[in-house]
């Protein structure tokens, strides 16, 4: 345990920490499925984060980010004013087979929609997130330079 700790500490504030964790964990609810490592990698790398930190938490919100498309895609539909739809439907799928570059389209529509939903949450969310997490990461810190100062033999 000792060895990812120290990767994951690597030099970093925690205020740092706080925000590459934050980051990781936003970016992970991306509705796009199969972007949010390339994306989280390119904003944690540019800000000069902790990637590690970042990317762990990243890719522990997968499950989040699945169970999280679908609603993402309706809160799209609703701030664009289109009418909700069933995803993925019967007739979706009938329809991939008959007019591929239609169903392409609508899948599109979708994604750009249920994308600008999650970035309005995000810029709402990333901030809170560091907020809460900048003191918890430091009181942990504390604590484990606590610990290490203390003798082995006490």
């Amino acid at each position: 345990m000792e060895p990812v700790m120290k990767v994951l500490r690597m030099g970093s504030r925690p205020e740092e920490l706080a925000w590459s964790v934050a980051l990781g964990l936003v970016i992970g609810i991306n509705p796009v499925v199969g972007s949010t490592t390339l994306i989280a990698t390119a904003v944690i790398l540019s800000l000069r984060l902790n990637i590690v930190a970042g990317l762990l938490a990243n890719q522990v919100m997968y499950p989040v980010e699945l169970a999280l498309v679908v609603p993402f895609i309706h809160a799209g539909e609703r701030l664009f004013r289109q009418p909700q739809t069933e995803v993925l439907n019967r007739q979706m799928l009938a329809q991939m087979h008959t007019s591929p570059w239609v169903t392409i389209r609508t899948l599109w529509g979708w994604e750009w929609h249920a994308l600008v939903a999650w970035g309005l949450c995000a810029v709402v969310l990333t901030p809170m997130l560091a907020w809460v997490l900048k003191p918890v990461i430091r009181r942990f810190a504390e604590k484990r330079a606590e610990k290490a100062a203390v003798p082995a033999g006490e």
